[in-house]
C-alpha cells in the first residue's frame, strides 16, 4: 500500500510539473503571427536597408493565411511580425 501511494504522488507530481510548465510557455513564450500592410512590410524593409547597409533592391512578401506577416530580403534577412497569443483580439 505504501509502495503504490509512492508512485500515485510522484505521478501526481509530475503531472502539475507538466501543466505549470506548459502554462509558463503559454503565457511567455507562444506566438503567433499579425498580419501587417504592405506599407509597413516596405518601410520595415527600407530600414532594414539602411541599418544594414543592405545592397539588395528586391524584397518578397511573407504571407500566413492570405495575410501578410512579413518580408524576406534578397540578402537572405527575415521578419515575422509576430505577437504573444495572449494579446490576440476577437471580433
Amino acid at each position: 500500500m505504501l509502495m503504490l501511494q509512492g508512485v500515485v504522488g510522484s505521478f501526481a507530481l509530475s503531472t502539475w510539473l507538466i501543466f505549470i510548465a506548459y502554462f509558463a510557455w503559454f503565457f511567455t513564450s507562444g506566438k503567433d503571427y499579425a498580419p501587417m500592410a504592405r506599407r509597413d512590410a516596405e518601410i520595415l524593409w527600407r530600414i532594414h536597408k539602411q541599418d544594414a547597409e543592405c545592397k539588395s533592391n528586391k524584397w518578397q512578401e511573407i504571407r500566413h493565411k492570405e495575410n501578410i506577416v512579413g518580408f524576406e530580403c534578397e540578402c537572405g534577412y527575415r521578419h515575422l511580425q509576430k505577437r504573444p497569443i495572449t494579446t490576440k483580439t476577437h471580433p
